[in-house]
């Protein structure tokens, strides 16, 4: 589900009869979008990856579980463009290092576009 304003997915998940369904009383979904929904995003998504990745892979149940629960997505218009900020959550007794950026050049197309527009 996606929505433009916090508030109406809010009111969606709310309108579901059915509790199991309720996101606002999950902990991996408030785990996912509290904290992407302190930078004012123009849209939130989240997606709970436990139930999506067996139905994406034709499986009724996954046999092993997947490394990350949910995933939470905010969306926001800058001066760059739209910037998208992530957050995965995993099981909290799972210890995983964290990735390290490496530093890439940018490609050589992007000279080409004025730095101030």
């Amino acid at each position: 589900m996606l929505a433009n304003q916090e508030q109406v997915l809010y009111a969606a998940l709310d309108t579901l009869d059915d509790p199991e369904l309720k996101l606002t009383s999950s902990a991996d979904y408030q785990a996912a979008i509290a904290p992407l929904s302190q930078t004012s995003p123009t849209g939130i998504a989240y997606l709970d990856l436990a139930a999506l990745l067996p139905k994406l892979l034709g499986q009724s149940s996954s046999s092993t579980p997947p490394t990350y629960h949910s995933l939470g997505l905010a969306l926001r218009n800058e001066r760059q463009g739209l910037l998208v900020d992530t957050l995965l959550v995993a099981d909290a007794d799972r210890s995983m290092a964290a990735p390290q950026a490496r530093p890439q050049p940018l490609p050589t197309a992007l000279d080409y576009f004025p730095g101030n527009s």
